[in-house]
């Protein structure tokens, strides 16, 4: 991911010196969530700072629910899912693009999904990872966009997937929510929020 735009890249006048000293674009970590033994029905992370450019959320997770493959990671923005989520499917728009090594494909959905992660009757003890930039989730000139990378190997089997979308809102992001579209999170399901500086 790109942290540094062409506007705010650093110029030298002289490769001897002196010059100032060079600051990159760095990552913060703001919380982690680590399901235990009992199981839950969505990870969340509340009040989220206002002070960064960009939000990352990076995971490994796993649901309850039946089905030997994988599943649909879902999120939300700004609400519970599990109580006042916007369940409107017109206001999200994604796609994505996917390969497992014997076939490829891509597509838009209008659910609000997100990235893969493994199903209960997968093989055991495997689990989906996947990386998610959120970008300038304080600016309400423009909707929630994001883009995600997930991959998991089942054993012989697997797949990595490619999503973008967005969600029609200008809302400036203060709650992030993700859900299994089917079941619980399991144990050691464990999601991290980070955010991102842009150096000046």
């Amino acid at each position: 991911m790109t942290v540094l735009s062409l506007s705010t890249k650093q110029k030298y006048g002289t490769l001897l010196g002196p010059n100032s000293a060079f600051i990159p674009g760095h990552y913060e970590s703001i919380a982690t969530v680590t399901v235990g033994s009992g199981q839950a029905a969505s990870i969340d992370f509340t009040s989220i700072p206002t002070t960064y450019q960009h939000l990352q959320v990076r995971g490994m997770v796993r649901q309850s629910g039946a089905g030997t493959g994988l599943a649909n990671l879902v999120y939300r923005f700004n609400a519970d899912p599990l109580t006042n989520g916007d369940t409107s499917s017109s206001n999200y728009v994604g796609q994505y693009f996917y390969g497992n090594g014997t076939s490829q494909g891509a597509g838009i959905s209008n659910r609000n999904y997100c990235s893969d992660h493994v199903n209960g009757g997968a093989t055991t003890n495997t689990f989906a990872t996947f990386v998610m930039d959120i970008y300038d989730y304080q600016d309400t000139n423009k909707y929630r966009f994001f883009r995600c990378l997930s991959g998991c190997d089942l054993n012989g089997s697997g797949e990595l997937t490619m999503w973008s979308g967005f969600w029609k809102n200008t809302s400036a992001l203060n709650q992030l929510t993700f859900y299994p579209d089917n079941g619980n999170f399991v144990q050691y399901s464990h999601v991290s929020l980070y955010g991102i500086k842009v150096a000046a």
